[in-house]
């Protein structure tokens, strides 16, 4: 456990001091809405399916909207394996840029989890492997079929802290969570810019009971351009 919480906080430390080592010249404001659905198939699978929309801020404009459905199996030891893909619809990331066509993405995926009880909460570790297609453009138009762009590696670390718990059952009404996750390419394809993005999250969890939770939370996104040295830094 203290090797997985070392390399966490190495990881932290060095996109954070990446990030404040950069130039950043766009600024930009983002809302997500997120919708998770969990279900049990067996003792020892699930599917989690998650359907995202987000949307610029001043201007009002749509950014994208996405589905993910992951297939997890319970390894036993607090760990587990899941596998599934995402349809990833994105417009410009130009909210002004409201001609642009929206440029569907596959993404197929693998991950492993771990998570560990620490103190009054849990730390949790995902590492997750991504492919990315996407589909064809022609004259700035969508075209048939889907391209191979690059695979990604995403490592997010974060624990959750109960704050306020049921007498009765002891379940966890109101928690507090604290995430970081560095995004970085690779593939034939990438040469500089192997730095994607880093995600700083902190949010609020209530349980309004066993089968339903509501989350709120505040996510900066500081991540890198097509333009290599250039960054858009997301709040």
């Amino acid at each position: 456990m203290s090797k997985q919480i070392f390399i966490g906080l190495l990881i932290f430390y060095s996109s954070f001091n990446f990030a404040q080592e950069s130039k950043v010249i766009n600024k930009q404001q983002i809302i997500w809405y997120t919708y998770i659905f969990n279900s049990s198939l067996s003792t020892k699978w699930s599917v989690v399916t998650d359907i995202q929309e987000r949307h610029f801020v001043n201007p009002t404009a749509q950014h994208l909207w996405a589905i993910r459905s992951n297939f997890k199996r319970d390894l036993g030891n607090q760990w587990d394996f899941g596998i599934g893909g995402m349809l990833f619809c994105q417009r410009s990331n130009t909210p002004e840029a409201s001609t642009l066509p929206t440029i569907p993405e596959l993404r197929p995926h693998f991950e492993f989890n771990n998570k560990q009880k620490l103190w009054k909460g849990t730390l949790s570790h995902r590492y997750r492997f991504e492919s990315r297609f996407f589909q064809n453009l022609h004259e700035n138009k969508l075209a048939s079929g889907f391209a191979f762009r690059n695979f990604r590696f995403r490592y997010l670390v974060g624990y959750t802290l109960s704050l306020v718990n049921k007498n009765e059952s002891n379940d966890v009404v109101l928690s507090v969570k604290l995430q970081d996750e560095i995004m970085l390419n690779f593939g034939n394809k990438i040469v500089t810019n192997v730095f994607d993005q880093n995600r700083i999250y902190i949010g609020f969890n209530y349980s309004m009971s066993k089968r339903i939770a509501l989350e709120m939370g505040y996510l900066n996104i500081f991540q890198q351009q097509s333009k290599v040295g250039n960054f858009y830094d997301r709040i």
